[in-house]
This record gives structure tokens, C-alpha cells and sequence, in this order.
């Protein structure tokens, strides 16, 4: 069988070993078993490619990457525009919520949902990170997930795609929804913030104590974007009354990776002129 290395040197075989194993293979078998460690090879070196938009959604995933610096060689971020925008037929293979994020994995798995693409990130790259964003005993680990399925279930999370159906954070933003359920939703999104305080660590300084979990990564974007998006609405600010949060909150902002996801997020939605429309017309 043609194109056969003649050495290990040529073999794409993990070691002298398990090459000098081959040659006593049959040629259409020792051709598959290189094939397959080139695939293997390729698939180590490629890098995994997450698409993101600055909102607080995939803000997490950002925020995640820029506490881990040596993600910077295994992950690329790109944009909606690289796949024909979150509509495209193209990006919804991916996709098919048409939401963001979505992650093109180096060995061709397909993601998407941010807590999903974090988690992959944080089991992938374990030996590699320098902030795990795991909690250091039983109860931290189970209060960040129950702050976490809190956050991504009541606050962020649309549980349906379909026309006319939102998440209680979009009551900012989503200026098609009536005024009855804007009234329920941005009463319900207060009472879910009220939901965490009762959670939260009584002295801090992260969500679940002294170690920064996935709690604080996932918490803080929404937070940060809905502080900027509050005032220009009907919402104010998110966390006004809950002393707690808002110790949380300075704290993390103080940290350079929170306040520069902050600002980009800040930037993103501050064109948006959703916010003050839906203002106007709430109060007729």
C-alpha cells in the first residue's frame, strides 16, 4: 500500500512501540491506524472556537478565559459576522436556537448554552488553568450550582424560542412585550436577585466564600449589563436592596478581568435605543 511512512519518524504513531507494532499489521490496517493518529494529532493542536456577542450570556464564557491566560492558545473567539449572523441557516447548524453563545469544538463536537461551554472549557483544560472557578468544599461547589441554575433558569434564560416569549432580564430590551407582563416579569426578576442574597456568602468576598466559582462568573456579566441597561428603564438597579449583592458586586468590579468585561458590555448595549422606548411607553 502506497504512502506508507518507512519510519517512525515519518509515522504519525504516538511512539517507536506501538510503530514497529504496525508493521506486522496488514497494509489497509496499518494505513487506518495511522489515519486515525493523524486525526488524533490534528485534533490536539486545533484550537476550540467559541462565538460570542458582548452580552452577559456568553459574558461568562470571556470572563472565564480572561481569568485563565493560557486558554489564549486553545480557544478562539469569534463573532456573529464569521457565520452569517445568529439567523443564518449556517450559524443554526451550529446552533439551532439561533442564540448565543455556540462552540465549535477542536474535534468537531458542537456546543452551545454558556454554562455548557464554560464547564467543557473548565473539564478540557483542567491541568492548564490557573483559575478553576471551583469551590473548595461540598457546600460552595452545590450553593454556585444552585446560584448558577438560579441565574441561568430565572433571570438570563428564554425557555422558549418562539415569537412572543422572553426571559425576565429582557424586560430591558424587548420592546414587543406588553406592559402586564413587563410588570410581572420585572417583579419576578427582583424577587430572583432577592432569591440569591438569601444565598450568598454572609462574609464573602465571592458568592460562596473565599474562592471565586462558577457563581460569581456567571452572576456578575448580568449584573454588570443589566446596571447599565437599568437606569435608562424601568428596572433601576438590579440589586438596590440587597446589601450583599451589592458588597459582592464592588468587590468583583475592583478586579481588572470583571470591570474590563463591564465596560465592553457597557459599550455594546449603550446605542441599543430599546431601553428609554420601553421607559416612555411604561409609564402612559
Amino acid at each position: 500500500m502506497s504512502g506508507l511512512p518507512t519510519s517512525f519518524i515519518d509515522s504519525a504513531l504516538a511512539s517507536r512501540v506501538e510503530y514497529e507494532a504496525s508493521l506486522k499489521l496488514p497494509d489497509a490496517e496499518r494505513g487506518a491506524l495511522e489515519a486515525r493518529a493523524r486525526a488524533k494529532s490534528a485534533a490536539a493542536t486545533a484550537k476550540d472556537v467559541v462565538i460570542v456577542i458582548p452580552t452577559n450570556n456568553p459574558g461568562k464564557i470571556l470572563l472565564f478565559a480572561e481569568l485563565n491566560p493560557a486558554l489564549k492558545d486553545k480557544v478562539d473567539f469569534k463573532g456573529p459576522g464569521d457565520f452569517g449572523g445568529f439567523a443564518s441557516a449556517e450559524y443554526k447548524k451550529i446552533n439551532p436556537q439561533g442564540l448565543y453563545p455556540a462552540c465549535l469544538c477542536s474535534d468537531g463536537l458542537q456546543l452551545f448554552e454558556s454554562t455548557v461551554i464554560v464547564k467543557y472549557l473548565q473539564d478540557k483544560y483542567t491541568a492548564i488553568l490557573t483559575e478553576p472557578c471551583e469551590g473548595k468544599t461540598l457546600e460552595a461547589r452545590t450553593i454556585s450550582n444552585l446560584i448558577v441554575q438560579l441565574h441561568d433558569q430565572y433571570i438570563s434564560g428564554v425557555n422558549c424560542t418562539q415569537a412572543g416569549f422572553f426571559s425576565n432580564q429582557s424586560i430591558c430590551y424587548k420592546p414587543e412585550m406588553s406592559k402586564t407582563e413587563r410588570a410581572a416579569r420585572l417583579a419576578d426578576l427582583k424577587k430572583q436577585f432577592g432569591t440569591i442574597e438569601g444565598y450568598l456568602h454572609a462574609s464573602g468576598p465571592w458568592a460562596t466564600g473565599d474562592a471565586l466559582t462558577l457563581a460569581d462568573i456567571s452572576l456578575y456579566p448580568t449584573v454588570a449589563i443589566l446596571k447599565a441597561l437599568g437606569p435608562r428603564t424601568i428596572l433601576g438597579d438590579p440589586i438596590s436592596g440587597c446589601p450583599k449583592l451589592e458588597k459582592w458586586f464592588a468587590h468583583c468590579d475592583a478586579k481588572p478581568a470583571f470591570h474590563s468585561l463591564s465596560e465592553k458590555m457597557s459599550a455594546f448595549v449603550k446605542p441599543w435605543p430599546m431601553p428609554e422606548a420601553i421607559k416612555a411607553a411604561f409609564s402612559k
